[in-house]
């Protein structure tokens, strides 16, 4: 089988995966227009969605408000942490955002910075540079974080693929 190894008779995965991290921006709760929200903030999201539309396929409805950016994809860390231009490029983007959410109601909306991993390993894990931290704090946003670990398949059922979760991909800033 592609992607396997043979031990004994038994079939055991190969991971060819490695561990990916990303992270966004992200306010939730009782938002005002999006429009609003992107003149106050002077930046377009990358993902929105209104409470009430239907989340794909279409069963159920966003019970609220979600606005995002997409700050650091998987492909701009290394070693566990985010390239040095990714850092800078982030620190500002959060130091810029700081004026416009001090005029949003931050009673009815969650600000925060959200990172999702998902790890190949049980252990080892990631940094968030202090500049990133600094322009966060700077914001009043929260740290939020979504830790996905995936494990082989412990089962004998002659699965050959590693259980990547519900739909194997990176933790996504929805609700």
């Amino acid at each position: 089988m592609k992607g396997s190894n043979y031990t004994r008779g038994k079939s055991t995965a190969v991971n060819h995966w490695k561990s990916r991290t990303s992270m966004s921006f992200r306010l939730s709760g009782d938002l005002p227009p999006s429009q609003e929200v992107t003149h106050l903030l002077g930046i377009a999201p990358t993902f929105e969605r209104r409470k009430g539309e239907p989340i794909p396929p279409g069963r159920r409805k966003q019970p609220i408000d979600v606005w995002s950016l997409a700050l650091i994809n998987r492909s701009e860390w290394e070693d566990g942490l985010p390239l040095s231009e990714a850092t800078a490029r982030v620190a500002d983007i959060l130091r810029r955002l700081t004026p416009g959410l001090a005029q949003l109601d931050r009673r009815v909306i969650n600000a925060e910075l959200w990172i999702g991993t998902t790890r190949e390993e049980a252990m080892g894990g990631f940094g968030i540079p202090v500049e990133i931290v600094a322009a966060a704090g700077a914001a009043q946003l929260q740290i939020s974080v979504s830790v996905h670990i995936l494990l082989e398949d412990d089962e004998d059922d002659g699965a050959d693929e590693v259980d990547s979760g519900a739909d194997g991909n990176v933790a996504r800033p929805l609700v």
